[in-house]
């Protein structure tokens, strides 16, 4: 069958164009390949100054260990769930390794952040009834694709379609996503490659939020973290319906008392509220908006119960009212067991993550209810304190319908965060 074109001399070993352009970029990356491409993983950790460009590779064979990474074990082994997943936990792990390589600084430059997830089928020392393909997912802080490569079945050995697969990961690597892909090197004719899926970054991660996704944290500027475990961060959790005054001094105040920079203050906001059930995307997209044009950074998570989110925080600090530490130590959220709510309350000792408590006015009872008004349990009494003469009796509940007045009286409008960015 005829050959197409011709992208290296018959002798080259690799191809040394596309890894020099990869190396003079501005790109950090990750990939995790498994069943095929292999040949990508050799090129680029020998190339001398790879060290400048790639994060980290993994390169699971056995079904255990692809099930490790992803968390579950998938339907199918090759095919574009897998891909996708290992892109977006490469993704995520390139951005924690960088987070902690600047010194657990929020805000490090991330420039052009790039999670690569391969998967294939190609030629055994058998003969295969399936097709040799291999699907090719890519996920940076803007754009999420997966690509389909066909491969023209017994025209290449293994080796050839593993370097001609790793070749056109290369060219994909080194250009913007395109949803018009052409294939690189020695091309046959029944060799193709399609686009399987494509979505903006935000809308892929938002659906994988407590599914392979602990949080999304977006940051003054646009940019997104995915998936982080963050340190000394001050985070005040709540529904902010709407955000107000009453929770940035809240939060500035304990960042003050507690050393933190305002730039580690986060608005953590649960998708899923314990009492009241999941809020609408549409509803969470307007909060998150309201926080980031503020100049403060916003955690979405899935962590309605306020133990769970010990996971994503270490040595650092929750903030809260009197009326949610109330809620904090009620074992009516613990299964009504007390033996349950101490364990859950032990994760704030093991993460050495403080609460600090603030006064609040109860609003049927119009009495001031202070950390003094609550049980503090044993295991608690070195990792909370109360953050005294502060005083900010403003309600959420009447500024949201106040606004509401307002609304229906100018009929304004307002754009969505992620139609901004």
């Amino acid at each position: 069958m005829q050959k197409i074109k011709k992208f290296l001399p018959e002798k080259s070993a690799t191809p040394t164009q596309a890894l020099l352009k990869l190396l003079s970029s501005d790109t950090k990356l990750s990939l995790y390949v498994s069943g095929g491409c292999s040949s990508i993983l050799g090129w680029l950790t020998l190339f001398p100054g790879s060290s400048k460009v790639i994060v980290e590779t993994r390169n699971p064979y056995a079904k255990c260990a692809i099930t490790n990474i992803l968390g579950y074990e998938p339907s199918l082994f090759v095919g574009s769930e897998v891909s996708r997943d290992f892109a977006l936990r490469a993704f995520a792990n390139t951005q924690q390794y960088l987070y902690t390589d600047s010194g657990d600084n929020l805000h490090f430059d991330q420039k052009r952040v790039l999670g690569v997830g391969i998967t294939g089928a190609l030629k055994s020392n058998y003969e295969r009834r399936g097709k040799n393909h291999a699907f090719i997912s890519l996920i940076d802080q803007k754009k999420y694709i997966t690509y389909y490569i066909n491969l023209d079945k017994n025209q290449r050995s293994r080796e050839e379609e593993d370097q001609f697969i790793g070749y056109n990961v290369l060219n994909i690597i080194n250009n913007p996503l395109t949803e018009n892909p052409i294939l690189v090197g020695d091309v046959f004719s029944n060799d193709q490659i399609t686009v399987v899926e494509t979505c903006p970054t935000i809308d892929l991660i938002l659906k994988q939020l407590n599914n392979n996704i602990m949080n999304i944290l977006f940051l003054p500027g646009g940019k997104i973290l995915v998936d982080q475990v963050i340190k000394k961060c001050v985070i005040l959790p709540g529904s902010f319906n709407p955000l107000h005054e009453g929770h940035i001094t809240l939060a500035e105040k304990a960042a003050m008392e507690c050393g933190v920079d305002k730039s580690n203050i986060i608005f953590e906001l649960s998708a899923l509220n314990a009492d009241k059930g999941l809020i609408a995307k549409e509803e969470l997209e307007k909060r998150v908006k309201m926080i980031v044009d503020r100049g403060f950074s916003a955690m979405l998570t899935h962590r309605p119960f306020f133990y769970a989110k010990n996971d994503y925080l270490r040595e650092g600090y929750f903030v809260v009212g009197a009326d949610t530490y109330k809620r904090i130590v009620n074992t009516k959220y613990y299964n009504n067991s007390r033996d349950v709510m101490i364990s859950k309350l032990s994760e704030f000792v093991r993460n050495k993550n403080t609460l600090i408590v603030a006064p609040r006015l109860d609003p049927d009872t119009k009495k001031l209810e202070t950390l003094n008004d609550f049980e503090i349990p044993e295991v608690l009494k070195d990792y909370i304190f109360e953050l005294e003469n502060f005083r900010k009796d403003v309600s959420s509940t009447e500024i949201r319908n106040k606004l509401q007045e307002k609304e229906k009286k100018e009929m304004g409008t307002f754009r969505h965060f992620s139609e901004k960015n």
